[in-house]
């Protein structure tokens, strides 16, 4: 995966599908190329990031269908990222 130094940047530019309450990373249309679902994506990120705890990483999801934000708020829970998300004063 990505993120060997002690600051890194993961950038996550997609399309984002919801579909049965469920938000998959496609391209152009799901039949074309699924790549899975976010949750499973972020739980990846998650797993390196309880490794390496005192490194840094940047998530940009780019919403370009306009999925309601308020549906991103569960993968990035049940991945086990919220516990490392910042959450300014």
């Amino acid at each position: 995966m990505c993120c060997t130094n002690h600051v890194d940047s993961l950038i996550v530019s997609t399309e984002a599908h919801f579909v049965n309450n469920t938000i998959y990373l496609c391209h152009t249309n799901c039949n074309l190329l699924n790549v899975g679902t976010l949750e499973s994506h972020l739980t990846t990120v998650r797993q390196w990031v309880d490794v390496h705890p005192y490194d840094v990483v940047s998530i940009l999801l780019v919403n370009s269908n306009f999925v309601d934000v308020g549906n991103y708020t569960s993968p990035i829970q049940n991945s086990g990222l919220g516990q490392y998300v910042y959450t300014p004063p």
